[in-house]
């Protein structure tokens, strides 16, 4: 079955699991609080392979890193194949009635090498604003939770996380974290993007990144060195709405390369 066929399959029931678990334990997550992004566990490197293909044409990827000795790539769908359920006020105890949580954002990891996992709906991330309280604060509001501490000196987009793995991985385990920015912010935020002029590269949004150079011989002078890349910039899908920088539904043009002058009019 394709990826986007389990994961609205199965995205409604692992929702209603995370927050009747949340809810056991006397976290409410409020309809402010966004289901930041799901992910979804591959069980061998031509799963994964399979998997990308599969969300590649549904939509965009934002980007693909090795991380912790394995590659994780990070897709965007596009609106039409966004993930979406509906909260009933059982689970929902802020006394907001119906709340309808949509998910655009889907996180594919690689297995790591040497470890056997099934495939499947892992965990989801929870996004807690910074204006509404730090993570401490969170923690410490529910002190009676088991909180795994692991993710919280992150130096980049830190969490707090609980684990529900009463069986084991295996036997259907999971884990809610909880972050103070989305995925997609994180992603913005460590590579500054501003769109080209049509005039010097059509279609294109510029992202770079700056790195400070110290002299050899770590004297007081230094360097700068500006990294820059051409990521194809989005044009509008249905009702000429976009919904953040990243979704492209046009061939774009080939990338001028370093050293290039703009064109002639």
């Amino acid at each position: 079955m394709n990826v986007l066929s389990i994961l609205k399959s199965e995205y409604p029931g692992f929702i209603h699991k995370v927050l009747t678990s949340l809810s056991s334990k006397g976290i409410t997550v409020s309809s402010s609080n966004a289901i930041d992004h799901i992910c979804y566990r591959t069980s061998t490197l031509a799963d994964y392979d399979l998997r990308k293909a599969e969300l590649a044409a549904a939509g965009t990827l934002l980007v693909e890193n090795l991380i912790g000795g394995r590659n994780i790539a990070v897709y965007k769908l596009y609106p039409e194949h966004a993930l979406t359920c509906t909260e009933n006020i059982s689970v929902n105890k802020n006394g907001a009635g119906e709340t309808v949580r949509t998910i655009d954002v889907i996180e594919l990891p690689s297995p790591k090498a040497g470890r056997a996992y099934p495939a499947g709906v892992e965990h989801v991330e929870i996004v807690l604003p910074k204006s509404e309280m730090t993570l401490e604060e969170f923690a410490a509001k529910h002190s009676s939770v088991e909180w795994n501490w692991s993710g919280i000196k992150k130096t980049i987009n830190r969490d707090l996380r609980v684990d529900f793995r009463d069986g084991g991985v295996e036997d259907g385990g999971f884990a809610v974290k909880f972050h103070e920015q989305t995925l997609e912010e994180h992603l913005v935020d460590h590579q500054f993007g501003v769109p080209c002029t049509d005039s010097l590269c059509p279609g294109y949004w510029l992202f770079g990144s700056l790195r400070i150079l110290r002299s050899p011989d770590m004297s007081a002078q230094y360097s700068a060195a500006l990294l820059l890349i051409g990521v194809p910039r989005q044009v509008p899908l249905k009702n000429n709405t976009r919904s953040g920088p990243w979704y492209t539904t046009a061939p774009q043009p080939p990338l001028p390369g370093f050293g290039w002058a703009p064109p002639s009019n």
